[in-house]
């Protein structure tokens, strides 16, 4: 069997920021990570968006 295309999507629900940054307070709070992150800190949409905008879709405000 060949691969002729594949297709590649990222989409995020509303509230997913704010879920990932409860579960690094969570975790910076019992010492699992050692310094505060949040969500628009560690995920760049923008280098897929430059080659495929449709396939960066988000609901929220982390999103750049």
């Amino acid at each position: 069997m060949r691969v002729k295309k594949i297709e590649f999507r990222v989409g995020m629900a509303a509230g997913w920021g704010d879920t990932f940054n409860e579960k690094a307070e969570y975790l910076l709070r019992i010492g699992e990570i050692k310094k505060k992150v949040t969500a628009k800190e560690v995920f760049f949409p923008g280098p897929l968006r430059s080659i495929c905008s449709g396939c960066v879709t988000f609901k929220g405000p982390y999103h750049t």
